[in-house]
């Protein structure tokens, strides 16, 4: 016999091989990449979560300590009582629900209205608009809202 003929016969005697083998290995390449996109998912929305954050139109001053004479001690005067903090502003409630792009102007999108820069909303003034935040002003207090995408 010839080395093809008995390669051809080695083959039609050698069992065949097992599919379900080949099943798992695709199987198991799906679940690895559908648990990495999760993964990858929860970790974007993670480190892209921030918290709404207030902007004070007052700038605070830090408190100095007063320079005491090295001499002799001398008591301290009565503390002066401090001045009440500003009332909170009591700002209406907002859906901010993303931004637009019309054209070359970006549009903030707000209880269901397209605002642009320089808006006025129920006394809110929207002050900028960027990619998926929107700065606004009521009464003098700014606030920074932004908005994500799944």
């Amino acid at each position: 016999m010839s080395l093809i003929q008995d390669a051809l016969k080695r083959k039609m005697e050698a069992p065949p091989p097992d599919p379900s083998s080949k099943n798992r290995v695709i199987f198991l390449s799906v679940v690895a990449v559908l648990i990495l996109l999760v993964v990858g998912e929860g970790l974007y929305i993670l480190m892209n979560r921030l918290p709404v954050t207030v902007i004070s139109a007052k700038p605070e001053v830090a408190a100095q300590p007063d320079p005491s004479p090295a001499v002799a001690p001398v008591p301290a005067p009565a503390p002066e009582p401090e001045p009440a903090p500003d009332p909170k502003v009591d700002w209406p409630k907002l859906t901010f629900s993303g931004c637009v792009a019309s054209g070359n102007e970006l549009l903030a999108i707000i209880d269901g209205h397209k605002l642009s820069k320089g808006s006025n909303i129920n006394g809110i003034n929207v002050l900028q608009i960027g990619n998926n935040k929107v700065l606004l002003e009521f009464e003098g207090e700014m606030r920074l809202f932004r908005f994500f995408d799944k």
